[in-house]
């Protein structure tokens, strides 16, 4: 019993290296298969075993990869700094949107011209508008940060709520009001 564990245990994780050269070697097999050989043919019943068994162990080695990846990107202090750094995570992840949206609507503006589109102008608009807002948000952040007391931001929040439609004060806007006290 402990033999057949072993066993099944040295199939399913072969190494870093099997599992990476697995993946090249069925894709390869595959296309082989699909192109040439024939989906009847020896060649496309190997190459499916072979892809079956790439997917199998790929997928059983995945979270071990993952968890070996996280721990060396732990030892960057960059990629530390951005996962443990709530306010420089929110800043850095804002500025990259905000590119990202001035691309877009450039690349949107420039193919509305091109190609006399007015769905590609309508986008171009959009993300232009988008990143509108994106700006004000960054604006907004390098004026005032995102650090802060988090219940002083919640009960500026909820006195903008005020009560419900009964008279009552809301649930959260009495937690609130302890939190206060």
């Amino acid at each position: 019993m402990k033999n057949l564990k072993k066993i099944m245990h040295r199939l399913l994780f072969p190494g870093t290296a099997a599992v990476i050269i697995s993946v090249p070697v069925s894709a390869c097999l595959l296309a082989y298969t699909f192109l040439e050989a024939g989906e009847d043919s020896p060649v496309a019943y190997v190459s499916y075993v072979i892809s079956a068994y790439s997917l199998t162990i790929v997928c059983a080695n995945l979270l071990p990869m993952i968890r070996r990846g996280n721990r060396m990107a732990g030892q960057n202090p960059y990629i530390r700094r951005y996962l443990e750094d709530i306010p420089f995570k929110m800043n850095v992840s804002l500025h990259f949107s905000l590119a990202i949206n001035l691309v877009y609507s450039a690349y949107n503006a420039v193919s509305s011209f091109r190609y006399h589109s007015v769905w590609f102008g309508t986008l171009a608009a959009y993300y232009i508008l988008l990143s509108v807002t994106r700006y004000l948000l960054v604006r907004y952040a390098h004026r005032h940060g995102f650090e802060g007391n988090g219940k002083a931001h919640r009960r500026r929040g909820l006195r903008h709520c005020g009560r419900d439609g009964a008279g009552h004060d809301h649930p959260v806007h009495q937690a609130a009001e302890k939190d206060e006290k």
